[in-house]
C-alpha cells in the first residue's frame, strides 16, 4: 500500500510550528533519514517531538527495522536490550524521491506500555494492523481531505498512533505535529479534528473554555470521559467520539453521547465465554486477545461493567478500589479519588472540590480526614488509612492515572503540601499551595515556632519541576538560592516555576512578599537520582 497515497505532490502532510511540509518534502526527509540510520539494528523512536517521531518512524518502517515505541521516554532505562535511540533527524539532499515497497504484514512495531497492572509489557502490532484500523476509522468517521489534525498526546502511544497518525494520514489530513498543551491553543485552528484525553477535556470544562471554531470531531480515549465533561462539550455543540479500546486490542467501540451504550466497530468481534471476554479483530497482532473488562452485549451495543482487575488484598481480604472510589467521589468534598495499596495499608489520594478546600483551610487536615473516614466507614469494613489531597489527580500525557507519581507521593519520606490550585502555560506553572502544620518537616523545626526549612523549599520546587517539565533533577543542581522571608506552618503561598533554556527558576511568594528564589541547572539533568528521598 502507498502510505502517502491520499496526498498529491503539492498537498501538505505535516505542519511543524508554522512551517509546512508537502508530500515530496516528507518523502525526501524520510529517505534522508533512512540513509542516516540504515546500518542501525533495533531502534527506539523518541516521542520528544512528534515531527521527528513521524520521520524516524517511517524511515524505520521502510528499512524494516525492529521498532520500539515508548510513550514515556523515562522508561528507556528499563530496556534490557541493545538499541539505537532515534531522536533527531538528519536532513541530507536526496536525488531519488521514490520510497521502497514494504510488506505491511512483515513490519512489526513494539509498543512498550505499563500494562493494567503497572508492570512493563510489550504489545506488538504489524503495520497491517495499524493501516487496517486507520482505514476503518476513515470510513466510519469521514472528514474532508485537507482538514487539520491536532492532538494533545504523543504518536508513540497507540491512541496517538491510531488517530493522529494513521487515521489522519490515510484521510489526507494536515497533521499538526506541535502537541496541544493548553486549551486556548485550540483556537489557533479551523477546519480541524481534535484528538485529546479525558484529563485534558476535564480542564476545558473546569475553566469553561469555549472553542471559537468548533472541531469536526473531538476524539477522546485513554480512560472514561466523565459524563459532566461529555455534557459540557455537547452543550457547546461539539461532536464527540469517545473511544473504548486498549493498546492490546486497538479500537473496540465508540459512542457520541454520554448516556448512550457503546457501539461496536463493524470489524470487531466480541465473545464472552466462561466469564471471560475475548476480542477478535484485524487490529490485533495475534487476532484474539482476552481483556479484563466485564461486558454485557446487546447486539452491536455493549455495556461496560466493572473491571475484573485492580483488586487489592488487605489483611487477607479482597478489596475493590473502584467501589471505594465511586463512593468517595459522591462526597461533597471530593471531585475525584484514586485508591491504592501503600505498604500493607489502603491509601487514597483526593482532588478536593471547592467545598473540600474550604473545609480543609477552616477546620484543618485532621478534621477533614476524620470526616472522610466516618463517611466511607459507613459503607466499607476496610477503609483508607493513608490520605493525600491535591487539586488534580496526577495523570500521564495519555490521560491515564499516573501510578508512578502517586506511589512516589505516598512513599517519599517528606510530606507534600496540598496543592489548592494552579495556573500553567507551556514553560511555566504557578501553584497555590498550603503548608499544613501536620507536615512531618515541621516537627522539631522549631517547637512552638514551626517554620518551613529551606532544604524543604528546594526539595518541593525540584519535585514539582520534575513533575511539570518531565525532568529528572537530582541533588546539587541549584544555584542563586536566596531566602528572604520565613514561611510559617499553615501558610498559603504561591510557587512559580519557569523553564528556560538552561535553568528552571523557582520563586515562593504571596501578595506581599517574596519568601525565597533560585534556579536549577539543566546541565547533566539525567544524572539525578530517580527515587531520591529526603
Amino acid at each position: 500500500m502507498n502510505l502517502f497515497g491520499a496526498y498529491g505532490n503539492d498537498d501538505i502532510i505535516l505542519i511543524d510550528e508554522k512551517k509546512v511540509y508537502k508530500k515530496n518534502d516528507v518523502i525526501k526527509l524520510v529517505l534522508s533519514q533512512m540513509e542516516h540510520i540504515k546500518n542501525y539494528g533495533t531502534v527506539v523512536v523518541s516521542n520528544r517531538s512528534n515531527f521527528n517521531f513521524f520521520i524516524n518512524f517511517f524511515a524505520s518502517v521502510f528499512l524494516d527495522k525492529e521498532i520500539y515505541l515508548l510513550s514515556d521516554n523515562n522508561k528507556i532505562k528499563e530496556l534490557n536490550f541493545k538499541y539505537e535511540l532515534l531522536d533527531e533527524i538528519a536532513e541530507k539532499s536526496v536525488v531519488n524521491v521514490e520510497l521502497p515497497k514494504i510488506s505491511d504484514n512483515k513490519a512489526v512495531i513494539n509498543f512498550y506500555t505499563s500494562g493494567s497492572s503497572g508492570c512493563p509489557k510489550v504489545v506488538k502490532k504489524t503495520l497491517h494492523n495499524l493501516i487496517q484500523e486507520g482505514l476503518d476509522l476513515k470510513e466510519k468517521f469521514p472528514v474532508s481531505k485537507g482538514a487539520n489534525s491536532i492532538s494533545t498526546t504523543t504518536m508513540a502511544h497507540l491512541f496517538g498512533m491510531t488517530f493522529h497518525l494513521f487515521y489522519s494520514l490515510l484521510s489526507g489530513f494536515k497533521i499538526c505535529t506541535k502537541t496541544i498543551n493548553y486549551p486556548l491553543e485550540v483556537n489557533n485552528f479551523d477546519n480541524y479534528i481534535f484528538i485529546s484525553t479525558p484529563a485534558f477535556l476535564q480542564t476545558v470544562k473546569n475553566y469553561n473554555i469555549q472553542f471559537k471554531k468548533l472541531p469536526k470531531y473531538i476524539i477522546s480515549a485513554g480512560s472514561k470521559l466523565n459524563e459532566d465533561v461529555f455534557e459540557f462539550l455537547i452543550s457547546s455543540n461539539n461532536k464527540i467520539i469517545e473511544i473504548y479500546g486498549s493498546t492490546e486490542t486497538g479500537v473496540i467501540a465508540y459512542k457520541n453521547f454520554p448516556k448512550d451504550d457503546f457501539t461496536k466497530f463493524d470489524n470487531v468481534e466480541i465473545e464472552i465465554k466462561d466469564n471471560k471476554t475475548f476480542i477478535k479483530s484485524k487490529y490485533i497482532f495475534e487476532k484474539v486477545v482476552e481483556i479484563n473488562d466485564n461486558i454485557e452485549l446487546k447486539e452491536n451495543k455493549l455495556v461496560l461493567k466493572k473491571r475484573k482487575d485492580r483488586l487489592l488484598k488487605i489483611f487477607e481480604k479482597r478489596i475493590s478500589p473502584l467501589e471505594i472510589e465511586e463512593k468517595l467521589n459522591r462526597n461533597e468534598f471530593i471531585l475525584e479519588s484514586y485508591v491504592l495499596k501503600s505498604g500493607d495499608k489502603l491509601a487514597s489520594i483526593q482532588a478536593l472540590s471547592d467545598v473540600g478546600r474550604d473545609f480543609l483551610l477552616k477546620e484543618g487536615m485532621g478534621s477533614l480526614i476524620k470526616n472522610l473516614k466516618n463517611y466511607i466507614g459507613k459503607y466499607f469494613e476496610i477503609i483508607p488509612q493513608k490520605w493525600k489531597f491535591t487539586d488534580i489527580i496526577p495523570k500521564t500525557q495519555t490521560g491515564k492515572i499516573d501510578t508512578y507519581c502517586i506511589n512516589k507521593i505516598f512513599n517519599v519520606n517528606c510530606s507534600y503540601p496540598v496543592i489548592l490550585n494552579r495556573i500553567e502555560g507551556e514553560y511555566f506553572i504557578t501553584y497555590k499551595i498550603f503548608f499544613q502544620s501536620s507536615c512531618n518537616f515541621f516537627k522539631g523545626h522549631f517547637d512552638g515556632f514551626n517554620i518551613l526549612p529551606g532544604v524543604i523549599q528546594i526539595f518541593i520546587a525540584k519535585e514539582f519541576s520534575n513533575r511539570k517539565f518531565n525532568l529528572n533533577l537530582g541533588e546539587g543542581q541549584w544555584k542563586r538560592i536566596k531566602f528572604s522571608n520565613i514561611i510559617f506552618a499553615n501558610s498559603i503561598v504561591y510557587l512559580k516555576l519557569t523553564k528556560k533554556e538552561k535553568t528552571v527558576d523557582f520563586e515562593y511568594f504571596d501578595d506581599d512578599k517574596t519568601y525565597s528564589s533560585g534556579c536549577f541547572l539543566l546541565e547533566n539533568v539525567f544524572r539525578g537520582l530517580k527515587n531520591e528521598l529526603i
